[in-house]
């Protein structure tokens, strides 16, 4: 091989290394951007209705309600144009957890049980 060739080579290599670097930053804004997004409709559904603070199912469909239809909404899930249930389940957890006035009844029992299946997973505390 003469430098011509490694020349190119490099130049490749460093064209396929900022094309995925690129691209993964691209997701991980965009990714931010959602979670931020989600956040901040799940934060505004839990001041007005406590109802959804201890019921994710609730929470989800009621926020799957806003982004489609009885029509579209197998459609729009697959094709992830709906926010994921993990996603939601994520920043409930998140807002609860730092937030007082945002946690439902059920929030103290959780984080008991949570104390109790670390102590049978051998976790130290």
């Amino acid at each position: 091989m003469d430098n011509c060739d490694l020349s190119i080579d490099r130049a490749i290599h460093r064209w396929v290394h900022w094309s995925v670097r690129s691209l993964f930053n691209r997701h991980r804004i965009y990714h931010k951007k959602e979670m931020n997004k989600i956040t901040e409709i799940v934060r505004e559904l839990l001041e007005k209705k406590p109802e959804l603070r201890d019921n994710d199912n609730l929470l989800m469909s009621t926020i799957w309600k806003d982004q489609a239809n009885i029509l579209n909404f197998f459609q729009r899930f697959e094709s992830g144009k709906l926010h994921s249930p993990e996603s939601i389940r994520r920043a409930r957890q998140k807002l609860q957890e730092e937030n007082e006035h945002l946690r439902g009844e059920l929030y103290d029992v959780r984080q008991k049980k949570q104390i109790k299946v670390k102590q049978e997973l051998g976790y130290k505390l």
